[in-house]
């Protein structure tokens, strides 16, 4: 799949997502219909993010082996709630400068969403960048 999405993460509040690994759509008009849903049955995933491609600091790591990445194999869905108490602990130090002058959204990192199947191939189902936004 290998779809580029960017998140947003909040300081201080929970951040939850549930991304869909969709064949191509059977009814355009609903693309998440169960019947496009990609069969994850038997699977494990993990989301890594770091500062900066190479770098050899995490931020922070999602798992099913942790229990912190959930997925639903008839769905085709991977979830994930990180909680407030979590991303209070992510601040501004060392980040580039706001997206813009008046703003609070830091370029925090980027991540990769990889799931391993059964049989132990790994297929990099999403990545992109993560930005922070300051609690105020």
């Amino acid at each position: 799949m290998d779809d580029v999405l960017d998140f947003i993460i909040y300081q201080g509040a929970n951040w939850q997502c549930t991304i869909f690994d969709q064949n191509d759509p059977v009814n355009s008009s609903n693309p998440t219909n169960p019947a496009n849903a990609v069969n994850l049955s038997g699977c494990s995933a993990v989301m890594t993010a770091v500062a900066y491609l190479g770098s050899p600091t995490i931020i922070f790591q999602l798992s099913t082996a942790s229990e912190t990445l959930v997925i639903d194999a008839a769905a085709g869905s991977v979830s994930w709630n990180m909680p407030a108490s979590q991303t209070s602990t992510f601040t501004a130090n060392g980040l580039p400068q706001p997206l813009s002058t008046a703003g609070t959204s830091f370029q925090m990192g980027i991540y990769t969403l990889k799931v391993t199947n059964a049989a132990g191939a790994v297929v990099r189902e999403c990545s992109g960048k993560l930005y922070l936004n300051l609690d105020v």
